[in-house]
């Protein structure tokens, strides 16, 4: 064994005294996790911000403001909601107009800017058409949620208005009002009716998320990109050290001199195995030490999550051991092992989650074993899985970990 940790000491030894290999082992990994973990969860606000332009001082307006508040409760109605800790992000003393309103739409300030006119709660009580301007700096899409929360109260609002009018209608057919001010306070009573009724919510769907899919972990950018990225740069690091090291040696001789030292063939291919392993492990300390930084939960079973992050680091190690007897130089080496980072990653779901992929991207992907280890990992971070909900990935990683060392110590050449 003294060989074999003598051998690992010096390729350690060689590899980080390398600056280009400290800079893809320690600097771009921590960057793009930070990155990508504020990516993806930086972009979910908790709040919407939406001008509204009061033209009208009605109490149907108003009920509309009331309305868009109780739809959803994220909507910040500016400037109404404008408070000491400036929530709508508005100078002291700033008024808004639509050409402000617009303004600030188009700097991003704000979501979308909303105009009710003067005239809306007189044209309401008539029964007259009323057009609503609404300004929004992305197109008119049905996953905007400023304009969701808009239509779900007009929808709550045209059905009263349609109830009162079949009412008074009705009312006036069978000579319940004889007059046109009976008429309008009748209009008026079934339109408050109306829309005492759309609160009630006579008819509701009760959502219940099934027990497999319900994250129990609350969900970040971090418990994407940690993962991802620890894996996505174990590939660089391991592939990348272990041809580069093994086709080096070869070229340079040093593997002919150390077949003719009393060193078992073994001990060479130990001692080669664990250096390359032991980066991979670096790797993976470095990335999940950001994601300690920034309080990931790493679930509860971390003998699970040692196991999958062994499993998956001795898989790449056997392939770049699998790969290195066919690789002649170091331009070979940097091409495949680009090559093979950057299509992993992005089939395995290193660079985003799996499962918003089509389903024949996700079989594919699954030819990786980036997908299998995001897999291991998503069952630990999002559902607090144990040992036995990461047992396939690992068995499946270990599986090709046997076959790729097989391949990889049968191809292996001193020359």
């Amino acid at each position: 064994m003294r060989n074999v940790f003598t051998i690992t000491r010096t390729d350690l030894r060689v590899y980080l005294m390398d600056r280009g290999n400290l800079l893809g082992l320690l600097v771009l990994p921590v960057i793009m996790t930070l990155f990508l973990g504020g990516v993806f969860g930086g972009g979910g606000t908790s709040q919407i911000r939406m001008d509204v332009i009061h033209q009208d001082s009605s109490d149907q307006s108003q009920q509309l403001i009331e309305h868009l508040r109780a739809v959803n409760p994220s909507l910040v109605i500016c400037p109404a909601d404008q408070n000491e800790a400036n929530i709508c992000n508005l100078d002291d003393g700033e008024s808004l107009d639509l050409e402000s309103a617009m303004e600030r739409v188009r700097a991003g300030v704000t979501e979308a800017a909303l105009v009710i006119p003067a005239g809306y709660g007189t044209d309401i009580a008539a029964f007259k058409p009323v057009q609503l301007a609404y300004y929004s700096a992305s197109s008119i899409s049905p996953s905007d949620p400023a304009l969701q929360s808009i239509q779900a109260v007009l929808q709550r609002v045209n059905g009263a208005v349609v109830a009162a009018r079949v009412g008074v209608g009705l009312a006036e057919a069978l000579n319940v009002v004889t007059s046109e001010d009976e008429s309008r306070a009748f209009g008026e009573r079934v339109y408050q009716q109306a829309q005492s009724a759309w609160a009630d919510q006579p008819v509701m769907v009760r959502y219940t998320q099934t027990e497999m899919n319900r994250p129990q972990n609350p969900s970040s950018g971090f418990n994407q990109s940690v993962p991802g990225m620890a894996t996505f740069f174990v590939v660089f690091s391991v592939l990348g050290a272990g041809m580069y090291g093994l086709v080096r040696d070869r070229n340079q001789g040093t593997l002919p001199r150390m077949a003719s030292m009393p060193v078992r063939r073994a001990q060479i291919v130990g001692g080669k195995i664990l250096a390359y392993f032991t980066i991979g492990i670096i790797q993976f300390v470095i990335v999940f030490g950001i994601g300690l930084f920034v309080g990931l939960n790493f679930g509860q079973a971390p003998l699970a999550l040692l196991l999958v992050i062994v499993a998956y680091t001795l898989c790449i190690t056997a392939l770049g051991f699998a790969l290195a007897p066919r690789m002649r130089n170091d331009n070979q080496v940097n091409a495949l092992t680009t090559l093979l980072g950057l299509v992993m990653g992005a089939l395995g779901g290193a660079w985003w989650p799996l499962e918003i992929a089509p389903q024949f991207m996700q079989v594919i992907g699954h030819l990786t074993p980036v997908a299998w280890a995001m897999d291991a990992f998503r069952q630990l971070f999002f559902f607090n899985g144990g040992l036995n909900d990461v047992l396939l990935p690992v068995g499946v990683l270990l599986a090709a970990t046997i076959v790729l060392f097989g391949i990889g110590i049968r191809a292996f050449k001193f020359t």
